[in-house]
């Protein structure tokens, strides 16, 4: 299916299709992790709390953290936040 791009859709439009298509929500917006202990939705969400970091500095955390990332969602946990110095999966 087309979206429009990610800018345009509104947050409860990005939490229906996380839900519909089994998706994790990767985002920096607070919303979203207030949303999901409030009411459990979008089932998965990956809150980037990284605050102003260089591009190519959060790229490289990226891919220091992934497989490790993946496997937390796989094993069915559902909030995983991310920061510069650990992860705290929920």
């Amino acid at each position: 299916m087309d979206y429009p791009k990610a800018q345009f859709l509104a947050d409860s439009e990005i939490r229906r299709i996380a839900i519909d298509e089994g998706r994790v929500v990767v985002t920096k917006d607070e919303d979203f992790a207030d949303y999901f202990w409030a009411k459990g939705s979008p089932p998965r969400v990956l809150l980037v709390a990284m605050g102003n970091i260089k591009n190519n500095d959060l790229i490289d955390l990226f891919e220091a953290n992934l497989d490790e990332i993946l496997q937390f969602f796989e094993h069915d946990r559902e909030m995983v936040i991310f920061n510069a110095t650990n992860l705290v999966v929920y």
